[in-house]
């Protein structure tokens, strides 16, 4: 069975920004050059969805088994 994923982050070439929705609210929109507000957000997450122009993906956060977590 799929993990579920509650976040979803949409680029939006209307705005030149990504567009992150939770639970299909918008939530923040993030500039390319937002780097900082982008991994304040991803530390406190575990799973999202990216759609981009020619594809989506989904991302989780995994622990590995001698300690450490990776994407």
């Amino acid at each position: 069975m799929p993990k579920q994923t509650l976040s979803t982050l949409t680029w939006s070439s209307g705005t030149n920004t990504y567009e992150l929705t939770l639970r299909g609210q918008s939530f923040q929109q993030f500039s390319v050059e937002d780097e900082h507000s982008w991994l304040t957000w991803l530390s406190t997450h575990t799973s999202f969805l990216f759609q981009g122009r020619v594809g989506s993906l989904r991302a989780y956060q995994e622990s590995r088994p001698r300690g450490g977590d990776y994407w």
